[in-house]
C-alpha cells in the first residue's frame, strides 16, 4: 500500500512539474498549479484512461483485467463503467474467476474477475496466530 501511495504521489508531482503554461514560449514550468493535476491520489475522477485507487473501504470489485504486476502485487482492472482501478493484492484479497479462486500469477489480460476483501473491522478483529 505504501508503494501504491508513493507511486500515486509521484504521479501527482510529475504531472504538476511537467504541466506547461499554454502561452509561455520559453517552455518554463508554470508557476500556477495545473488544473489537470489532481489534488490527491483518489481524485482521479473522470476520464476512462486515468487509473484510480479504489476507496480505502472497498470490499468487492468486478472488472476485466488490464494489467498484472506480480512483482508489485497489483492488478489493474476496468469496471463496467469504464473506470480503471489499480488494486494492491495482499493476503486479505481473494481473486475469483468464473467462481474459482485464482492466484495473482494465474491472471491474464482480458480475464473477467471479482476481487473480494474482508472489511477493515473484520481484519482488526481477526484472530492472530503467532
Amino acid at each position: 500500500m505504501k508503494k501504491m501511495m508513493l507511486l500515486a504521489s509521484s504521479l501527482v508531482i510529475g504531472v504538476s512539474v511537467w504541466s506547461w503554461s499554454a502561452g509561455d514560449s520559453t517552455n518554463a514550468p508554470s508557476a500556477q498549479p495545473s488544473a489537470a493535476a489532481p489534488a490527491s491520489p483518489n481524485a482521479f475522477a473522470g476520464g476512462s484512461n486515468s487509473v484510480q485507487v479504489p476507496p480505502a473501504d472497498w470490499t468487492q470489485l468486478k472488472g476485466i483485467v488490464q494489467m498484472v504486476d506480480a512483482s508489485a502485487k497489483t492488478v489493474q482492472i476496468k469496471d463496467d463503467s469504464g473506470q480503471l482501478f489499480q488494486i494492491p493484492v495482499d493476503r486479505q484479497v481473494k481473486i475469483l474467476k468464473d467462481g474459482q479462486k485464482m492466484k495473482l500469477s494465474q491472471l491474464q489480460t482480458g480475464d473477467a474477475i471479482t476481487l473480494s476483501r474482508r472489511p477493515a473491522s473484520a481484519q482488526e478483529n481477526a484472530p492472530k496466530t503467532y
